[in-house]
């Protein structure tokens, strides 16, 4: 072969080469990349969802408190509870906790469930915790005669036993 035919064919082979390891640097570029942001947005959700959960514990403690205040002497529970002066909770403009409207799922002599979504927000990524409370107590009766003589049972008050136990807890 002639030597001017061999030093091009060498320098289409460095091209080629030359070619081939800039694509793969810049697929590992890519990669990179990939991968810092999806750690990024993994960390940022896992803040969201421990402000949820923060959020959660807090509300349950507030309907605890209210319950305990409020509802000792009075037989039918609130059916919806607003927690406006507590919740929600913004420490910056990217951290927040939320939670929405809480309900009384069912009561009956001794036991009230109530239902409420908390959120968290961090930095874009947000994260919704459903949450199901249930709290035991004691109600306590008077009883008084009418005028025919039958006893009848009349609301005194009631105790609640303990602060409030999570029956379902699910992540949306």
């Amino acid at each position: 072969m002639d030597n001017k035919n061999q030093q091009g064919s060498v320098l289409i082979y460095c091209l080629l080469l030359l070619s081939l390891i800039a694509v793969i640097g810049f697929t590992m570029h890519s990669l990179v990349y990939m991968e810092i942001k999806m750690s990024l947005y993994e960390q940022r959700a896992s803040q969201a969802r421990e402000l949820a959960e923060a959020a959660s514990l807090l509300t349950i403690e507030e309907i605890t408190l209210l319950l305990h205040d409020n509802c000792c002497e009075v037989y039918q529970l609130p059916k919806t509870i607003d927690l406006e002066n507590s919740l929600p909770i913004v420490f910056s403009e990217d951290k927040v906790m939320q939670t929405g409207i809480i309900t009384l799922v069912s009561q009956n002599k001794d036991l009230c469930i109530y239902s409420f979504s908390s959120g968290g927000m961090f930095k874009g990524a947000e994260k919704t915790i459903n949450t199901q409370v249930a709290f035991d107590f004691i109600e306590h009766y008077d009883y008084e005669e009418d005028a025919e003589g039958n006893k009848l049972e009349l609301f005194s008050h009631r105790d609640f036993i303990n602060r409030g136990r999570v029956v379902s807890y699910s992540e949306e």
